[in-house]
C-alpha cells in the first residue's frame, strides 16, 4: 500500500506547526523517512539546507509547542538528528541545531 498525499497542501493548509505540533512532526518525519528510503543512503536535495523539506523542518523548530512535543520526544530527537546530519553533510556548521537554538 502506498501512502500518497499532497504534502504542500497538508503543510500549508491543514496543519499549523505551532498549534498542531505533534501531527506536523509526524508528517515531517514520514516525509523525511520516505525520501531517505528512496534515495538509498544519499541525502536528497529536498533534505539539504535550502531544500523545501529542510525549510519546513527549520520553520517548525521556530514555532513548535514544547508542551505537545513532550509526548513525541523520540520523533523530535530524530528530527534534530536529521537536521544535524544534513548540516554536517553540507559542511555548514552554522546550520547545526546547537547554532539554531542559540540564536
Amino acid at each position: 500500500m502506498v501512502f500518497v498525499w499532497n504534502s504542500q497542501y497538508l503543510f500549508e493548509q491543514k496543519f499549523d506547526p505551532g498549534r498542531d505540533s505533534v501531527a506536523f512532526l509526524f508528517l515531517l518525519r514520514l516525509q523525511i523517512q520516505t525520501l531517505q528510503e528512496t534515495s538509498r543512503g544519499a541525502l536528497p536535495r529536498d533534505l539539504l539546507p535550502a531544500g523545501g523539506l529542510w525549510s519546513r523542518a527549520v520553520r517548525y523548530l521556530d514555532v513548535f509547542d514544547p508542551v505537545q512535543i513532550r509526548y513525541a520526544g523520540q520523533e523530535f530527537r530524530q528530527l534534530l538528528e536529521f537536521i544535524g546530519q544534513a548540516s554536517e553533510a553540507t559542511s555548514k556548521a552554522w546550520l547545526h541545531p546547537s547554532a539554531l537554538f542559540s540564536s
